[in-house]
């Protein structure tokens, strides 16, 4: 095997190693499989053309354009537009490029691990395709096999950051083994055609005639360097990158609601902040709907149900979506439970753009034309490839359950499996959220009087208000503070109804959507922002999931929770003055937020309010971004300027005053050395193996110095060779005293020499710093330092 071709299998394999990292990102796994072979692809075609002679740019190219037929050949949506299936045309590059929109969609759409949709294929397999052209370009086209592991760095890091927890170490040992395995291939590929080079420093012959103590070359030693700095970033980087949001790019964290310049509105998002989604002034309509449904007032749109709670924030869960079955499955009540079946016809408006479908819980049947998927846990249906809302009509065919009072407190135990998820709860809850839980509670025989009294509770004999403008502040301690005060929204109430259930043992999660709305002529239905609401769903064995609303002066109270309550009844909130129609609440006051909740981001658990903590709700104003963005970029204009202050101080010490134990040619030394680093700086590095005179002269020269200098630098390598050669016949302390200020008159010398990039340069990023870490790496590995020179700086 040639060193060329072992380079070439080299760079494929780190490349392959590499793309193990993305293997968590989408499932099935056949795209990965797909990306290997894009990889050997390259490698392939890149060997042919470079045994033939072909110039490396058109060798890079050629494989380029190979790579493209291949991805429009494995693209269904896009291959059926290719002459044969395969060359691109002006259509399919257009059909290449929206399916790579779509990619991005869904891929703001679904959490790791997504499921492998057209787009998200496409674009992990392109991303594949790019670093396995740009690292065979570099490594070995161009025989910079250190500078490829670059892409292969911002290809682990970026899967990384995206990547759910475990086998971490797996996936980084698999780039770190590939991206080392690089660079060996590259030392033996310059050992086969140059021999070791050896630089005779730490080596003596042997009475056999072999040298002994033999060192690493220069290269080894350069690419050594190179290699634990580039799996140092590796291993370093995704801890200083943000948390996204949700979605497969997006896993967490709090976004303002987006608004185009035709008004369309996207805050209405499961994965975004509802305080900030709602802080509209003005009721922009969203939805119309007709209804069979016997009592209206009751009928709530659900988007999507949170079943994960952190401490901090509520999420969905990660779970697996289908296409949308002809027959949904049912409610999996008993057959006593009275159900009834409700027909709904919903019609979106062009400015509401929402992925997730809103309609009335336990639908049985969807007819709603795109592309759409079915998470059946929560009962939802998501939008896929770009699919959204917008301007929509659709039909939803329901089961709306009427539970008695008797049924629901007859329930028995659900299954241990569903009891251990959504009971589920993090460590460090306040010991007064569970203390209240407990004192309201007390007397209650059963789950359902539990639930009764924890929403009579919040709804009325607990005496709390429904404000948006509160302060919780954030951290796990945001709900007890949350109950002290009394006061809060929806999110709030919703949040610590749901965290109190499932303390008590009853399985709960959040539902967010909206109220039912205000009734319009001929039985039409308006919804617009400020009907959006989140509300708990509690789980009745034999019945399912039940609605609650514990929320004061919002939505509506169901028949099984009104009579039971100490409270007074619940009924629609149409003849509450300053409320909208259908429980949608009161107003918002200037300052306030729009009065509602909507997302599914919700911080109440943990107080963390959309816009930030600390900063009253109706500002908007996003202050834990904006101090996490400033402390970030501190964080990072500290790090950037460690070189230069260092370089600084090796400065002052070798140029200032020493103590009398310093021996002269030590400092003689330094101050030379000093010269020779700032010249270095400056791109000009010298040749150690010069003589100073020599030093001095090639200085000189290249730096064009006046007479002045010219002398400076002659005295400078005339005190030099005087330290190193005859230090006996040294002239005292008046040698380093000279040439310190011959030193400090070359340095203006020599920077005024080169443009102003340089000299900037220089100052930001001194290259003789380098020397700090080939003394720290001498103290580690008792190796030679190389040279400026010799590391090709």
């Amino acid at each position: 095997m040639t060193p060329r071709t072992r380079l070439t299998l080299a760079a494929a394999a780190a490349t392959a190693l590499t793309s193990i990292a993305l293997a968590p990102l989408a499932t099935p796994h056949a795209w990965l499989i797909e990306g290997i072979a894009l990889v050997l692809l390259t490698a392939l075609t890149g060997a042919a053309a470079r045994r033939a002679a072909v110039p490396r740019p058109l060798t890079t190219l050629g494989q380029a354009l190979i790579l493209l037929c291949v991805l429009t050949a494995l693209s269904d949506p896009v291959r059926p537009r290719a002459v044969a299936g395969f060359l691109p045309t002006p259509d399919s590059l257009t059909a290449l490029a929206n399916t790579v929109h779509s990619g991005i969609v869904d891929s703001g759409q679904y959490t790791t691990p997504a499921p492998a949709t057209d787009g998200i294929a496409l674009i992990l397999l392109a991303s594949i395709a790019a670093v396995a052209l740009i690292v065979d370009t570099v490594a070995v086209g161009y025989e910079h096999s250190a500078i490829g592991g670059l892409p292969l760095l911002a290809l682990y890091s970026v899967a990384a950051s995206l990547a759910p927890g475990g086998a971490e170490w797996v996936r980084f040992l698999c780039a770190a083994f590939g991206y080392l395995l690089l660079l060996f291939a590259e030392g033996r590929d310059r050992l086969s055609r140059w021999g070791r080079v050896f630089t005779g420093r730490g080596r003596h012959l042997t009475p056999g005639g072999a040298f002994k103590g033999a060192g690493p070359s220069p290269q080894l030693r350069t690419g050594r360097r190179i290699g634990l700095t580039a799996l140092g970033i590796a291993v370093a980087l995704p801890l200083f990158l943000p948390d996204i949001g949700g979605g497969l790019l997006d896993q967490g964290g709090d976004y303002s609601p987006a608004r185009n310049g035709n008004g369309t509105i996207t805050a209405v998002n499961p994965l975004v902040s509802m305080q900030d989604s709602l802080n509209q002034p003005q009721d922009t309509h969203l939805l119309d709907y007709r209804t069979d449904a016997k009592d209206p007032s009751g009928e709530y749109l659900r988007i999507t149900a949170l079943d994960e709670f952190n401490g901090v924030t509520w999420r969905p869960a990660d779970r697996n979506v289908s296409q949308v079955p002809d027959q949904l499955p049912g409610p999996k009540a008993d057959s006593s439970v009275t159900q009834s079946t409700v027909h709904t016809s919903i019609t979106a408006r062009p400015n509401y753009v929402q992925t997730w479908l809103p309609m009335p819980y336990n639908a049985t049947k969807v007819r709603a034309g795109g592309n759409w998927r079915f998470e059946p846990i929560d009962h939802v249906i998501i939008g896929a490839r770009g699919q959204t809302t917008s301007g929509l009509a659709y039909r939803v065919t329901s089961t709306q359950l009427d539970p008695t009072r008797q049924q629901l407190s007859d329930a028995g135990q659900p299954s241990a499996a569903l009891v251990k998820e959504f009971t589920k709860l993090p460590a460090g809850i306040p010991s007064l959220v569970r203390q209240d839980a407990d004192k309201v509670t007390a007397g209650a025989t059963n789950h359902y009087e539990q639930a009764l009294k924890l929403q009579d509770w919040f709804a009325d004999s607990g005496q709390f208000t429904y404000d948006t403008t509160v302060r919780t502040g954030l951290g796990p301690q945001a709900m007890a503070t949350f109950l002290r005060q009394k006061a809060g929204y929806c999110e709030h109430f919703a949040s610590a109804m749901a965290v109190m259930a499932r303390y008590l043992g009853i399985p709960a999660r959040v539902a967010v959507g909206f109220v039912p709305g205000t009734p319009e002529a001929d039985g039409l239905y308006r919804i617009g922002v400020h009907d959006a609401h989140a509300w708990p769903e509690l789980y009745f064995q034999g019945i399912g999931w039940v609605r609650f609303e514990p929320t004061p002066s919002r939505g509506v109270q169901p028949d099984y929770t009104v009579q039971n309550t100490s409270g007074n009844p619940a009924t629609p909130n149409h003849n509450n003055p300053g409320a909208t129609a259908g429980g949608a609440g009161p107003s918002p006051s200037p300052g306030a937020t729009a009065g509602g909740c909507v997302g599914g981001q919700l911080n109440c658990g943990g107080g963390q309010h959309g816009g930030g903590g600390g900063t009253p709700h109706g500002s908007g104003f996003p202050l834990v971004p904006v101090l996490a963005g400033a402390a970030t970029v501190l964080f990072l204009l500290v790090l950037a300027s460690v070189p230069a202050l260092l370089r600084l101080r090796v400065r002052h010490r070798r140029l200032g005053p020493r103590g009398e134990d310093t021996p002269v040619p030590a400092r003689v030394l330094d101050l030379w050395l000093e010269l020779l680093d700032t010249a270095w700086d400056l791109g000009m590095p010298a040749d150690e193996a010069r003589t100073p005179r020599g030093t001095a002269a090639w200085l000189a020269d290249m730096a064009r110095f006046d007479e002045p200098a010219q002398a400076a630098a002659a005295r400078a390598a005339a005190a030099t060779e005087r330290a190193r050669y005859a230090p006996e016949h040294r002239r005292g302390d008046s040698d380093a005293d000279a040439l310190a200020a011959d030193v400090r008159l070359l340095i203006p010398a020599l920077t005024a020499a080169v443009p102003r990039r340089a000299r900037l340069r220089a100052r930001l990023l001194p290259r003789s710093t380098a020397r700090l870490l080939w003394a720290l790496q001498a103290r580690l590995t008792r190796s030679p330092r190389p040279s400026p020179a010799e590391s090709g700086a």
